[in-house]
């Protein structure tokens, strides 16, 4: 049953959208959602966090907000960016450091 305004009374009604003859059969299509979408509305509070973001929990909720580590952080888990140290660098996907290649500096002295 789809609990649904009808148009033409304006009123709300149930309105059958499946049966069960050995099993159930729903009419997805027959369904209407709030504002009378037909497409089945996304149920999540919040969406994935993105490589290199970390979940920042609101206020007494089961719902975060997504925010990205410093450049210099790779993800510890779901929740903490960790500092890489110093002469290290988080790899592509966030999720540990590695050495950054010693550079030799060599200075000269040359009389122009």
């Amino acid at each position: 049953m789809n609990y649904r305004r009808n148009t033409e009374t304006d009123k709300y009604e149930y309105v059958a959208v499946g049966e069960w003859t050995n099993g159930l059969t729903i009419r997805k299509d027959d369904i209407r959602w709030l504002d009378g979408r037909v497409e089945v509305p996304v149920s999540i509070c919040s969406p994935p966090c993105k490589v290199g973001e970390i979940k920042r929990m609101r206020d007494r909720s089961c719902c975060w907000i997504c925010t990205p580590c410093k450049d210099f952080e790779y993800t510890v888990d779901e929740v903490t960016c960790e500092d890489c140290g110093e002469g290290r660098w988080p790899n592509e996907e966030k999720s540990s450091c590695y050495d950054l290649p010693v550079i030799a500096h060599e200075r000269t002295n040359k009389n122009i």
